[in-house]
This record gives C-alpha cells, sequence and structure tokens, in this order.
C-alpha cells in the first residue's frame, strides 16, 4: 500500500469520528439549550452547555494529534517557535531596561541602579553564605 494510499485510509478513518464527535456533542448541547429555553433550568444532563464545547474542540484535537502525522509535525513546529519566543522574553526586557537606563541618564537612573549594584555587593561580601 502507498504512502497516499495509507494517508487516505487514516483521513477516512478520521472524519467519521470528528463528525460522530461533533453531532454528539452539538446535538447534546441543542437539546440543553431547547430544555432550557422550555423550563428554565440551568443545565439537563448535569452538564452545562458550554461544557459540551469544550469536550468537542479537545476532543477533536486529540483526534487529529492521534490520526494526523501532518498535524502533528506542524502543531510541535509552532510549539517550538513560540517556546523560544517566549523563553526570550526575559532578555528582552532586561535590554529594554539597560536602553531605558542609557537614555534617562541626565535624570541619575544609571546612579542610582550603579549605588544598588555596589550596596548589594558590599552586602554579600560583609556577610558571606
Amino acid at each position: 500500500m502507498s504512502q497516499s494510499q495509507k494517508n487516505e485510509n487514516q483521513l477516512s478513518l478520521m472524519l467519521p469520528i470528528v463528525v460522530g464527535v461533533f453531532l454528539i456533542c452539538n446535538t447534546l448541547f441543542l437539546v440543553n439549550i431547547l430544555a432550557k429555553a422550555l423550563t428554565g433550568s440551568t443545565a439537563v444532563f448535569g452538564v452545562d452547555s458550554m461544557l459540551l464545547w469544550i469536550v468537542n474542540a479537545s476532543i477533536n484535537f486529540t483526534i487529529y494529534c492521534a490520526y494526523g502525522k501532518k498535524f502533528r509535525e506542524v502543531f510541535l513546529e509552532i510549539c517550538k517557535k513560540a517556546w523560544s519566543w517566549i523563553a526570550g522574553i526575559p532578555q528582552r526586557l532586561w535590554n529594554y531596561f539597560l536602553y531605558f537606563s542609557i537614555i534617562c541618564n541626565t535624570s541619575g537612573v544609571n546612579e542610582i541602579v550603579w549605588n544598588h549594584l555596589k550596596r548589594t555587593d558590599t552586602n554579600n561580601k560583609d556577610n558571606p553564605s
């Protein structure tokens, strides 16, 4: 069996599962909305309506991860890029602080930072851990 046939078989298996989960969750969602409108109760089946949408989205994500190799690859690539951007935030903040302190040199920001660093360094020499 060729790779394209395997992909097609996986897609033809995944599609009914996704549609079935969608129909189940959204049918229950519709029943909840109708029951709420007719009876005024807050939840039917002991489940809030919005929870069914969350369950549907979560299950769909799990199905896509389980059956879609390309989906997993793209998702992991996006996560890696996002993590490298998030991990770089402290360095960018420090760079902005340094840039700000250089610009504000006339207001004495550098002297305040320098005095604080000297005080911290002196305290560490007097009181070694």
